[in-house]
């Protein structure tokens, strides 16, 4: 089963989010932006910056879960909320084109899942930014 066959899985366990990224591909792109280190949408420095953030606001142990190779633990949109700052979500949602409450929601849905994909991939760990950019393109951006 290939990477995007895993997390297309897991997102349609996760209730219903692969749905809406079919549905919806300005919700994949922002997702896309918003993990990456290309655009102004998010943290500058993409998804390590975001890690770096959940793991200082007292989530680590939810990181460390989706960077290893157990369960992954989930995380509420208020969490990410708390974390990243409402701004951020903010940012998200606006290029997305969905409510601030939608935006928590979709991220913490996405996040376990590609940093689980991303981290396997790397043995552990989630791949430096100037690599990160093109996995996260094909994880969110080829579908069928």
């Amino acid at each position: 089963m290939s990477i995007l066959d895993t997390l297309m899985k897991e997102f349609d366990q996760a209730g219903g989010v692969a749905g809406l990224l079919k549905d919806n591909p300005q919700v994949a792109e922002a997702a896309r932006q918003f993990l990456g280190s290309d655009s102004a949408v998010g943290p500058s420095e993409g998804l390590p910056e975001i890690l770096s953030q959940l793991q200082s606001s007292g989530l680590g142990d939810a990181v460390a879960s989706w960077l290893g190779g157990g369960e992954n633990h989930a995380v509420s949109g208020h969490q990410l909320e708390s974390a990243l700052g409402q701004d951020s979500l903010n940012q998200f949602a606006s290029q997305a084109g969905i409510d601030l409450g939608q935006a928590g929601a979709v991220l913490a849905s996405l996040l376990p899942v590609i940093v689980d994909q991303l981290s396997n991939q790397g043995g552990g760990a989630v791949p430096e930014s100037n690599g990160l950019d093109q996995l996260l393109g094909g994880l969110l951006g080829q579908r069928g």
